[in-house]
């Protein structure tokens, strides 16, 4: 039987879905649908003309891509009708791989208060957060900054269940340039073959850094490598913490940052903002109390790495 595959509700009901109601390649229910799609925001809609647009999550700040004419909806981020049994399902197989690992389900804990939701949906949001967050990290590469990727399907199995997908994007800082990452090249279309294509492949094994920098009355906070942090010191900013854990702490540390201080999130470029600072997904203003270790208890103190 064909299910609403957030709440679970039969698609055989009359009425209770039509076409247009499947939403990031999954079916929904009407009601689902209708709320699903309410919750995002278009901030690129087909940029330098090719044919994709990015939306941005006001939750949690995470943007997905998606080709136009479609529906999409957060990677992350349920809503008060996720209650489906595949929500139910992926929360259970997230406890059960993770049942003799206490320290990483701290910090699922820890996740699950910034969310504000009950065990199953913090389970499959933490799972799908990693998971994202491994998606991310594979496109990577020197001079490019990831916009936007689509992770068939999240955020409801916490996995990726196909390999369909409307692709990852990024903006080359060079020129500007956005444009679909292909796998094994970082060359931009506009600026031609890039030297060292490959080089990006040598960063899978950094340790992985949780940072707060500051510059001009804005806190940036993020993850990221060695490299990452002092891109944002070379622009002027100065280092106020660095935590280094393994890379899974350190994501969920900072969805939880990010779902703490959503209220404070400038969510776009803003004046004073430096150009390492991105989009503003994660930049806050002075008045906002940013706590690294709040979020990553057992994260090593390397900021001296940095003085």
């Amino acid at each position: 039987m064909r299910l609403c595959v957030n709440c679970g509700r039969s698609l055989r009901e009359s009425g209770a879905a039509a076409r247009s109601d499947a939403v990031a390649w999954y079916w929904h229910c009407r009601p689902c649908s209708e709320l699903a799609v309410r919750e995002l925001e278009l901030v690129a809609d087909r940029p330098g003309g090719v044919p994709i647009r990015i939306y941005r999550c006001p939750l949690c700040g995470n943007q997905r891509s998606c080709r136009p004419d479609w529906r999409t909806r957060c990677h992350l981020c349920l809503d008060e009708r996720s209650y489906g049994p595949v929500i139910t399902e992926a929360a259970q197989r997230f406890r059960s791989v993770h049942a003799g690992d206490a320290e990483f389900l701290l910090h699922s804990w820890l996740l699950s208060g910034a969310l504000g939701r009950d065990a199953d949906q913090a389970a499959v949001q933490a799972s799908a957060t990693l998971v994202l967050a491994a998606a991310v990290r594979r496109a990577e590469r020197p001079g490019w900054d990831v916009l936007a990727t689509d992770v068939h399907g999240l955020p409801w199995t916490g996995s990726r269940t196909a390999a369909a997908s409307h692709g990852t994007w990024a903006m080359h800082q060079v020129c500007g340039t956005i444009a679909r990452l292909r796998p094994g090249s970082i060359d931009c279309p506009a600026c031609g073959p890039a030297k060292e294509s490959r080089a990006h492949l040598a960063r899978r094994d950094d340790p992985y850094l949780l940072y707060l920098v500051v510059h001009q009355g804005w806190q940036k906070f993020g993850i990221g490598d060695y490299r990452r942090v002092r891109t944002h010191q070379r622009a002027g900013a100065e280092v106020i913490q660095v935590l280094r854990s393994p890379f899974a702490h350190v994501v969920l540390a900072e969805t939880a940052l990010k779902r703490l201080h959503r209220d404070q999130i400038a969510g776009r470029t803003r004046r004073g903002m430096i150009t390492s600072f991105g989009q503003g997904t994660e930049v806050a203003g002075s008045t906002a109390l940013i706590s690294l270790t709040d979020v990553l208890p057992d994260g090593q103190d390397v900021t001296s790495w940095f003085h």
